[in-house]
């Protein structure tokens, strides 16, 4: 649910000559609440704005790799008015289907940079560990300056690339259906902070997040097929349960109460189950019965004992 944390290290440098451009020459859309505002094509973005080549150490591969670039906030100026700097959450939306949300507090205080090519390489590309293969970083990857990153445990989930479209969102309003009950334990509510940060971006809850990963609420919650203690084993390292799953450990910095959050986060939420859009009613939707429980837990003992 979330990448190593590697934290970045950037130096402007002059723009060199030999760069790797993203053969997807498809504009980027901006949006606001789903509903497309503008688009730029590369040509218009450099000639608005200035780029810059920065060099950060890459948090996929971790080494130093530089990037032709340019700055996210003035772009994001140019595209919205000043209004989106006190807006909520800006939610980068990925080819693959990926759909990071990162605060408008965090770009605005910190010094993102939007990537497009990368110096001295044929391919904008970099190796990813979670998927144990090349992907493209293109037409857009979000890289982070080092005086003024986001919270260092959140470096991993911070670095969308293959962006496509940016949409100025408010959280509450776009993802409704995730939202945890008003009666949910203070931990459940942390625990759904956190989800939201490291999680969403893959998975959806009640149909609603990122299309990369499995639903995890609806019409049978994980909490319950899966023991809690397993359940965090998973979260926590993946890996160490399934060795070719695609899911990143969570941060190395993430303690054991931020794990026990986003569990007691899934528990809150499996007492709240929604039909996702177009999905069938199913008798499922509900708590499952004792009996039902009493299977399950059968069936659990050939993954997490007894």
């Amino acid at each position: 649910m979330g990448l190593r944390v590697i934290l970045p290290v950037l130096w402007l440098l002059p723009l060199a000559c030999s760069t790797s451009r993203s053969t997807n020459r498809e504009p980027l859309v901006f949006k606001k609440d789903g509903h497309a505002l503008r688009q730029m094509k590369l040509e218009e973005i450099e000639t608005l704005q200035q780029a810059t080549t920065v060099a950060v150490r890459e948090p996929h591969e971790q080494r130093r790799m530089t990037f032709k670039s340019v700055k996210l906030p003035p772009l994001l100026d140019i595209a919205y008015g000043t209004r989106w700097r006190s807006a909520d959450q800006l939610l980068f939306i990925c080819l693959d289907g990926y759909q990071q949300p990162i605060p408008v507090t965090d770009i605005v205080t910190k010094t993102p940079y939007l990537a497009y090519a990368k110096t001295g390489a044929q391919s904008f590309s970099v190796h990813d560990p979670a998927k144990d293969k090349d992907v493209k970083l293109g037409p857009y990857y979000l890289v982070w300056g080092k005086a003024s990153r986001p919270s260092e445990e959140l470096m991993g989930a911070y670095w969308p690339y293959q962006v496509s479209q940016i949409d100025l969102i408010d959280f509450a309003s776009l993802y409704p259906r995730t939202l945890p009950p008003q009666n949910a334990s203070a931990s459940a509510q942390r625990g759904f902070k956190a989800f939201s940060q490291r999680c969403i971006a893959c998975h959806t809850i009640n149909g609603q997040g990122g299309g990369v990963s499995i639903e995890l609420n609806y019409p049978v919650s994980v909490v319950e097929l899966f023991k809690p203690e397993w359940l965090a084993k998973w979260i926590r390292n993946p890996r160490a349960i399934r060795y070719n799953t695609a899911m990143p450990p969570l941060p190395a910095q993430d303690d054991q109460q931020t794990l026990e959050d986003i569990v007691a986060y899934l528990g809150a939420m499996s007492g709240a189950k929604q039909a996702p859009d177009g999905a069938p009613h199913t008798s499922q939707h509900r708590r499952l019965p004792p009996e039902g429980k009493a299977q399950r837990a059968s069936e659990r003992r050939r993954v997490g004992g007894s």
